[in-house]
């Protein structure tokens, strides 16, 4: 049985991993071929519309299917506790 406790240990250790490497994979991939992530970094303006269509891929892209991206995987695959930040207004 300690054999196979350290087994299992170390499958999802690799599992783990694993998952971490898709999500990373996948946000390069949204990040190197989105329209509206291009604009942004050219310092062009956006719209709302493109902001709208950003999210909309990122929730298809990452919320289904081999990634799953949610604030719970992202703890998990990268060992943050608490929430992730959140923007705060400086009003």
């Amino acid at each position: 049985m300690g054999d196979r406790g350290f087994g299992l240990v170390e499958n999802c250790l690799i599992i783990k991993e694993e998952h971490r490497q898709r999500l990373k994979e996948k946000v390069l991939e949204i990040v190197e071929t989105h329209p509206t992530i291009a604009a942004i970094r050219n310092r062009e303006g956006v719209t709302d519309l493109q902001v709208v269509a950003l999210e909309r891929t990122l929730r298809q892209e990452l919320g289904g299917g081999n990634a799953q991206l949610s604030e719970s995987n992202i703890r998990k695959a990268f060992n943050l506790s608490g929430g992730l930040p959140r923007n705060r207004s400086t009003s």
